[in-house]
């Protein structure tokens, strides 16, 4: 989402158009005179509550921005580690887990009902013109 798509009567009013959150943000807190840069008319802005330079400010307001060391880490596994065992999942499984997979087989319902539902799951369901292929 960019700030144009999201407050466009304040982009138009900016300057600064490719300001980035670095560029944004100071040593704890986001700076407002960098981001609003080249806006003559902000006494003209509405800063009340419904206000879009209001809605801004509640909107980035809420993010912190953090320093922190990167991190490498193995997103197929749960604990961030690489094992061949999360390759063969991750393959298996077309990389992908879906929590509501395992819930299907404890249900209470016909075996192939269960199947289906999981094929539905898988984006495999055996339509009429799969069927005609499998023969």
């Amino acid at each position: 989402m960019t700030l144009l798509s999201s407050f466009p009567g304040i982009h138009v009013m900016t300057d600064c158009k490719l300001l980035t959150v670095k560029d944004c943000f100071g040593s704890d807190d986001w700076n407002w005179n960098r981001i609003l840069v080249g806006v003559s008319d902000v006494a003209n802005i509405n800063t009340g509550p419904g206000s879009n330079l209001f809605a801004l400010r509640e909107r980035v307001g809420n993010y912190r921005v953090v320093q922190s060391p990167d991190t490498i880490g193995w997103r197929w596994s749960n604990n961030g580690v690489f094992s061949v065992k999360s390759v063969y999942r991750a393959l298996s499984d077309g990389g992908t887990r879906d929590g509501h997979a395992s819930k299907i087989w404890k249900l209470q319902i016909p075996l192939k009902v269960k199947v289906f539902c999981w094929l539905v799951l898988k984006k495999k369901p055996l339509t009429a013109d799969n069927l005609v292929k499998k023969g």
